[in-house]
């Protein structure tokens, strides 16, 4: 048991590395495939909870749109951060029936809440 739960977990391993050094090099040519900018492949790169390498940026990004970029990663972080915290605590405060329908409820309304801001964030 103890032999399969560690090959697994080097698997795990060599899987994020590959997504990883992917992700790197979508960044690095600057390629959106996703149609969503280059935002997505920074969130990818900090949710494999491993550093971004400043020197696979574009090079035709100046510094005022790396900080740009950055930021705009930053707030998306934190506003999902914000929503599953609020999630968690109306789940918390109610339990029994009540439990399944808040949790619809406020993740709908604070999923709402999110987009909202996303495209605001982005007409700036």
């Amino acid at each position: 048991m103890n032999a399969k739960c560690r090959a697994l977990r080097q698997e795990i391993q060599a899987i994020r590395e590959e997504q990883n050094n992917h992700y790197h090099q979508i960044l690095q040519y600057g390629t959106d495939t996703r149609q969503e900018g280059l935002v997505w492949v920074l969130k990818a790169i900090w949710y494999l909870d491993s550093n971004i390498n400043l020197s696979k940026l574009p090079k035709f990004l100046d510094p005022l749109s790396i900080h740009y970029l950055f930021t705009v990663c930053h707030f998306f972080i934190f506003m999902r951060f914000v929503c599953l915290f609020l999630l968690w605590e109306f789940v918390c405060l109610f339990g029994g029936l009540w439990k399944c329908f808040f949790m619809c409820f406020f993740y709908v309304l604070f999923y709402v809440f999110f987009l909202v801001c996303q495209e605001r964030y982005e007409n700036v």
